[in-house]
């Protein structure tokens, strides 16, 4: 799936995966990082932890264990033989002697051979989805293991989904069982629809929609992001059931990116909420297990309702 930034392709992927039922299928999905270029198999690390079961603050042992579970369920005396790959993968402590003496370029071949093997034998249990987000910032290790991967699926009930900007390049496109989805950006019916749709409970005035039909250009991102921006600083009020401009379009100082519009977003936020999301971005996926006990232990009570604030549970949740 193709496309620029901001044109939809994660939204079409989240309204596929609901579209799944885990009884019919299984499905795994890993994502690409913009500063994950040296982080070898990062996208497939979010694979393997969802299957292994592993959560935020698990020991050692028990993610062991996991694997070990998940792996003997899969009746696969050969996936077995490949615990010490998987537990190299997730950055665990291996005993196996032989492993540990094997060379570099062998260490990644027999990865390779397990990540494999098990996405074979998880599809053989039921059809799999595997599905990748960003692909463009991919790791040399995980494109190079795709090149693998793509060459090995093709008699497998395996469905590859892969997101990324027209940018990346690849080899693929010759394979039969290749298949390209190019999203561009809205046609001016469509973004005219989302934008009555974001503005529901009243009609929108000709000049504010033409403002941000021609603002946005058509990337429903932007155009979501700029259309709450223009709520939240006044710039729409709502007079006789239609939403109109209050301020003078010379007058609207909006940023033209989709970076500078969350972040003028974020500035405005209260000097608290906003620290909290400052620690938040450095803290990463661990600020949920932190949170949860925080909250258990009544924290942030000073921070009041995502609700009182006009960015909602956008930003605050």
């Amino acid at each position: 799936m193709v496309g620029e930034a901001g044109v939809g392709k994660s939204r079409l992927l989240l309204e596929f995966r609901n579209s799944l039922t885990n009884q019919d299928f299984n499905y795994l999905e890993g994502r690409c990082l913009h500063y994950g270029g040296s982080m070898a198999y990062l996208p497939f690390l979010d694979l393997l932890k969802t299957f292994f079961e592993i959560e935020d603050g698990h020991r050692e042992f028990l993610i062991k264990k996991n694997i070990q579970k998940k792996l003997t369920t899969l009746d696969s005396e050969l996936l077995l033989d490949f615990r010490p790959a998987f537990q190299d993968l997730l950055s665990l402590k291996i005993e196996d002697e032989s492993w540990l003496k094997l060379e570099p370029k062998i260490k990644r071949e027999r990865t390779f051979e397990a990540l494999k093997n098990l996405f074979i034998s998880l599809s053989a249990e039921k059809p799999l989805v595997l599905a990748v987000e960003d692909l463009h910032w991919v790791d040399k290790t995980s494109d190079e293991f795709l090149d693998y991967f793509i060459h090995s699926m093709a008699h497998h009930p395996i469905l590859l989904i892969l997101l990324y900007r027209p940018e990346y390049t690849h080899q693929w496109g010759s394979k039969s069982y290749y298949s390209k989805i190019g999203l561009d950006q809205l046609t001016m019916e469509s973004s005219a629809e989302l934008v009555s749709a974001i503005l529901e409970g009243g009609d929108v005035a000709s000049k504010l929609k033409e403002l941000i039909l021609n603002r946005s250009a058509g990337n429903p991102l932007f155009m979501e992001e700029f259309t709450h921006t223009l709520l939240e600083n006044g710039s729409i009020e709502r007079k006789n059931n239609q939403f109109v401009l209050s301020t003078k379009i010379d007058d609207i100082r909006v940023p033209d990116t989709i970076q500078g519009i969350i972040a003028a977003r974020m500035d405005r936020l209260e000097e608290n909420l906003k620290r909290t999301m400052q620690v938040a971005s450095v803290i990463g996926v661990i600020l949920r297990f932190v949170s949860e006990h925080f909250m258990e232990a009544g924290g942030f009570q000073d921070l009041g309702s995502g609700e009182d604030y006009p960015s909602g549970n956008r930003y605050v949740n």
